[in-house]
C-alpha cells in the first residue's frame, strides 16, 4: 500500500522532469512520430492520388473527384487521429520509462500504443464530449440572453452579461480540463478503465488545479511560439506558391516542417503529462518512480 504523500506538488518540478524527458529521448520520440506521420501522409496522398489523379487535391481536384473525394478524406481524417491517440500512449510510455530511469524501449512503447487504444480513444473522447457540451451549453445561454437583451435590454447590459459568461464558461472549462489532465497516464500506468481512469485523475489533481493550470499555461506559450516561427516560415511559401498551385517541391519543404512541429507539440505533450502524473502521484500517495515503474515489470 502507498504511503503517505508529501502534500506538495512542485509545479518547477514537473516542468523541469517533462523537459529533461524530452531531451533525453527526443530522437527516440521523433522516430515514433515519424512513423506515424509517414503511415498517415502515405494513405492521404494515396487516397488523393485515387480519388482525384493528384496527390494533393485542391478544390477543382475535389469537385472532379466527388463522392469518392469526401469519403477519401474522412477515412484519411479518421485514421490520422487513430494514429495520433496510438503514438501519444507510445510517447507517454517512453517519458514514463524515461522519469523511472528504465531503459528506452521504441517497439514496446508502439506496442503498448495498439494494446491501450481502445480505452485511449474512449477517454479522450469522453473529454472532448464533455469539454464541448459545455462550450456548446455556452453559446445556447448566450444567445438565449442576446435575445431577451434585444427584446428589452440594453447593449451595454448585454455586454457585461456576454462577457461575465465567457469568464464563467473559461473558469468552468479550466475547472474540468485541469481535473482530467491525466487519465491517459493512469489508464498507461495502472491498468483501469476508462471511467476509473478519469476519476483518478480528477483525485490526483484535488487541491492542485492552479498548479496544473500553470502549466497548461506554460504548454500554450511555447505552442504558440512554435505556431508563429511555423507561420513565419510557411507564410512566404504560401505567398510562392498561391498563382501556380502546390507544387512536389513544396510538399518536400512542407513535410520535413509539419513533422518537426509535431515532434515538438507530440513529445512536449506527452513528457509533461507523464511528469504531472508522476509527480501528483508523490505529492498525493508518495509513490515514487521507482514504484510506479513496477506496473512494467
Amino acid at each position: 500500500m502507498a504511503s503517505a504523500g508529501t502534500g506538495i506538488f512542485s509545479v518547477g518540478q514537473t516542468l523541469g522532469d517533462g523537459f529533461g524527458a524530452m531531451w533525453r529521448n527526443f530522437f527516440a520520440m521523433s522516430a515514433i512520430v515519424l512513423i506515424f506521420s509517414i503511415a498517415t501522409s502515405t494513405l492521404q496522398f494515396g487516397l488523393s492520388y485515387v480519388t482525384t489523379g493528384s496527390f494533393v487535391a485542391d478544390s477543382a481536384a475535389g469537385v472532379a473527384g466527388g463522392q469518392n473525394f469526401t469519403v477519401s478524406v474522412i477515412v484519411s481524417t479518421i485514421f490520422g487521429v487513430c494514429a495520433y491517440i496510438v503514438a501519444q500512449v507510445a510517447l507517454i510510455r517512453l517519458a514514463l520509462s524515461d522519469l523511472q530511469g528504465r531503459q528506452r524501449d521504441i517497439g514496446g512503447a508502439i506496442r503498448d500504443g495498439f494494446t491501450h487504444f481502445f480505452p485511449a480513444f474512449g477517454i479522450q473522447l469522453l473529454v472532448v464530449l464533455a469539454l464541448g457540451a459545455i462550450y456548446v451549453g455556452f453559446l445556447f445561454f448566450v444567445g438565449v440572453i442576446s435575445v431577451a437583451a434585444a427584446s428589452g435590454g440594453s447593449a451595454a447590459s448585454m455586454t457585461v452579461i456576454v462577457l461575465l459568461s465567457f469568464l464563467a464558461v473559461v473558469a468552468v472549462l479550466m475547472f474540468f480540463a485541469t481535473g482530467w489532465a491525466v487519465p491517459l497516464v493512469a489508464r498507461l500506468v495502472e491498468g483501469t478503465g476508462v471511467f476509473r481512469s478519469l476519476g483518478r485523475s480528477w483525485f490526483l489533481a484535488k487541491g492542485n488545479r492552479w498548479r496544473i493550470f500553470v502549466i497548461y499555461i506554460v504548454e500554450f506559450v511555447i505552442l504558440l511560439a512554435l505556431i508563429i516561427a511555423m507561420a513565419a516560415v510557411m507564410i512566404p511559401l504560401f505567398g510562392s506558391t498561391a498563382s501556380g498551385g502546390f507544387t512536389a517541391t513544396w510538399l518536400f519543404v512542407l513535410f520535413p516542417l509539419q513533422l518537426a512541429f509535431s515532434c515538438l507539440i507530440w513529445s512536449l505533450w506527452a513528457c509533461f503529462m507523464a511528469a504531472l502524473y508522476v509527480n501528483l502521484r508523490r505529492a498525493k500517495e508518495g509513490v515514487t518512480e521507482d514504484l510506479v515503474a513496477d506496473i512494467f515489470e
